[in-house]
């Protein structure tokens, strides 16, 4: 999992280097090292899709350098195409936020202003990824409560092609094989959003929180993070 997520200087230069064709140039405008927002979930898996490629373009020359059992596994599994970058299921998000042991927020039970940026912080905007350090999950990972919501690949409602007809609801417990993930799943089905944001309360950055939008929605408050992942979509 990514410690923090992309920033506008790094999907600017996705965008620079790929010649994606972004429908929001506001997505561009950001400060560098705050999270990059207006961008719709179809823009986040162009970056994953860009990314993964330009990990393989190195790998074999990074697996030769790798010192680590960790370091050689990951870079063989790039190489090889059984590792690739992709937007978390919102199980390996939650995953990240609360470890084992269910925490209500990253760093515990107890809602600190200290440790995120929310609107009981009073920042009042966004703010640069990794000065919340205090705020770190189980796992070291950082800003996943408040800053920026940010779009997992899973579907939390599946609807007909056309119409608001909703032909499942997905909820927990979390199940990775019904459905949930599928990636080509219709653009009138809702996907999962996590971890609120600057202008929302605490109640919203609880690691549990969920939110949902249409796949082509984009906002000021909404960014993503990546995971180098097997997940492997058709």
């Amino acid at each position: 999992m990514a410690r923090y997520p992309v920033t506008t200087a790094q999907y600017r230069t996705f965008v620079e280097q790929s010649g994606y064709q972004t429908q929001d140039k506001d997505s561009l405008d950001g400060t560098p090292n705050h999270p990059v927002v207006n961008v719709t979930w179809y823009d986040t898996l162009e970056y994953c899709n860009w990314l993964t490629k330009q990990l393989g373009d190195v790998s074999v020359e990074r697996l030769k350098q790798a010192r680590t059992a960790g370091q050689k596994a990951f870079w063989q599994g790039i190489a090889e195409h059984k590792l690739r970058v992709m937007l978390p299921s919102e199980a390996e998000w939650e995953k990240a936020a609360r470890g084992t042991n269910g925490v209500i927020y990253p760093w515990g039970d107890k809602f600190d202003p200290d440790q995120l940026n929310s609107s009981e912080s009073e920042i009042g905007s966004l703010s640069a990824v990794g000065i919340f350090p205090v705020g770190a999950s189980p796992y070291g990972v950082l800003d996943l409560s408040g800053n920026v919501w940010e779009w997992t690949r899973s579907v939390i409602r599946l609807r007909k092609e056309k119409g608001d007809e909703v032909i499942k609801e997905y909820n927990y417990p979390y199940v990775a094989n019904d459905g949930r993930e599928d990636l080509k799943a219709n653009s009138n089905s809702s996907r999962v959003l996590r971890g609120g944001s600057f202008g929302r309360e605490s109640s919203l950055a609880r690691c549990a929180s969920r939110r949902w939008h249409y796949p082509d929605f984009r906002s000021w408050n909404s960014g993503f993070r990546v995971v180098v992942s097997p997940f492997l979509p058709s």
